[in-house]
């Protein structure tokens, strides 16, 4: 799981609405709306929301038709997206068509861009993509550099989660030039997306550079022990995860959470806990680990419900270390309640759905044979395909994941074929990665991606 996702999604909206301009003065609006932002900026969700719906009431019967309609719409629409249970797409689309409207081009974007990021929040990703790129052209529009940027980066989210990163690259970097660069005040949430981007590419330098940029960003404008920058810390453990550097990675989601829980962000803390745990788990400490996984995917369920994404991931983590515990009865449930809830929230060809398709089939070939799970380890191949590239780290554990099936059934011949086309394709990305000047990490060079559970394997293909 991807724990920072949902805290990213949030700091997104508020940035946004943080660069509204000023209110109309209606003196009873005004009020209302004064006691609305004290509300937001004491995180009394249910308080603000009831200020800023008196707002919208005064303001539409003094000013109706007009700008401030809008800015109290969307005042109110943030507000009611932090209140669990509510539903503020309405709010969002009624706040966009009063800009509109009003030919407002970059509050338009605005609007559009904090409607699709509440969306996504939503798991609601075909609408918020369509809201991003109607973000884009709007802001376009309006020739604002800070719009134009703010619209991007809306769009690099949107596209980062259903997982094409290559257009999300290009639209990031685009943010990041018309924010003013990567020591502009607004580009903090940009350095986090790029890292991801950059991570899920397998260019572990980069994402490195950028995600430490982010923390020193965070640090310099809000403090060392601010929430945004727990929101980076805890992306930069997540990279040093993927690059099997885990004493750094648990060092890192440490103080994240720490910084989290004093912050009183619960939701945020659920996601990174159970990031902690996945770390403590892969270095070997599973039964450490369980308890610590176990605690963050009941809290992520309690505080995002049983079918959001992230709650799939808490309970998929915790299936990871069952599974080292040789628990797979119990590991197989967890797993199987966790792919439908991925399927109903992100889709079934999601590579996160992938991912989870692939756990249950280890634990599906240690309860009923590999026959049983080879079914399951071609599904999970084909969905990694279908989204990754062919050297991709989490692809290439897919395909290895299945050559060791196929030998486990006798199937030698064609597990020869598939370590072989897959050492193809990494070394063809080494190459190109050293071509490029950039060092190979470790997730590419040895074990984590060769990670054969038979190197022998690897003799008999002609490697």
């Amino acid at each position: 799981m991807r724990g920072g996702g949902l805290s990213v999604l949030v700091m997104g909206a508020a940035a946004m609405l943080a660069a509204a301009p000023a209110w109309g003065q209606v003196s009873d609006a005004q009020a209302a709306r004064d006691r609305g932002a004290a509300a937001m900026a004491e995180r009394r969700w249910a308080d603000a929301e009831a200020a800023y719906e008196e707002a919208l009431t005064l303001t539409r019967a003094e000013t109706p038709g007009t700008d401030a309609v809008g800015e109290a719409l969307y005042a109110l629409a943030y507000a009611r997206s932090r209140t669990p249970g509510d539903d503020a797409w309405s709010l969002w689309a009624e706040a966009l068509a009063v800009f509109e409207a009003n030919q407002n081009w970059a509050r338009a974007a605005a609007a559009a861009g904090a409607a699709a990021i509440d969306h996504g929040n939503g798991s609601d990703w075909p609408e918020a993509l369509r809201l991003a790129r109607l973000a884009v052209t709007h802001a376009d529009r309006s020739g604002d550099p800070a719009a134009q940027g703010q619209a991007r980066r809306a769009l690099g989210l949107s596209l980062v989660e259903q997982g094409d990163y290559a257009e999300a690259e290009t639209v990031l970097v685009q943010a990041l030039a018309q924010l003013g660069g990567p020591d502009a005040d607004a580009a903090a949430p940009v350095l986090d997306e790029l890292g991801l981007v950059y991570q899920e590419t397998h260019r572990y330098d980069r994402a490195g550079t950028v995600l430490a940029q982010a923390v020193a960003l965070k640090e310099r404008l809000y403090g060392a022990d601010a929430y945004p920058v727990a929101i980076s810390l805890n992306a930069l453990g997540a990279l040093r995860d993927a690059q099997g550097r885990f004493d750094d990675a648990e060092r890192l989601h440490r103080r994240a959470l720490k910084i989290a829980e004093a912050q009183g962000r619960a939701a945020a803390a659920a996601a990174i806990r159970s990031n902690l745990g996945r770390v403590i788990h892969q270095q070997g400490r599973a039964a450490e680990a369980e308890p610590t996984l176990r605690q963050a995917a009941q809290e992520v369920e309690a505080l995002l419900g049983a079918e959001h994404e992230d709650t799939a991931g808490a309970w998929a983590n915790l299936a990871g270390a069952l599974q080292d515990m040789e628990r797979h009865a119990e590991a197989a449930t967890v797993l199987g309640d966790a792919l439908g809830r991925y399927e109903r929230s992100i889709g079934a060809d999601h590579v996160q759905t992938a991912w989870t398709v692939n756990a249950l089939a280890r634990s599906t070939a240690a309860l009923q044979g590999p026959a049983a799970a080879e079914p399951l380890y071609v599904r999970a191949l084909a969905l990694s395909e279908a989204r990754l590239s062919p050297a991709h780290p989490d692809r290439v554990r897919r395909a290895n994941d299945m050559a060791q099936n196929r030998l486990d059934t006798g199937r030698d011949s064609e597990a020869m074929a598939l370590i072989r086309q897959t050492g193809e394709a990494v070394r063809s990305r080494l190459d190109a990665a050293r071509q490029g000047g950039e060092s190979v990490p470790a997730l590419d060079r040895g074990r984590r991606v060769f990670g054969l559970q038979v190197r022998t394997a690897w003799t008999l293909a002609g490697q």
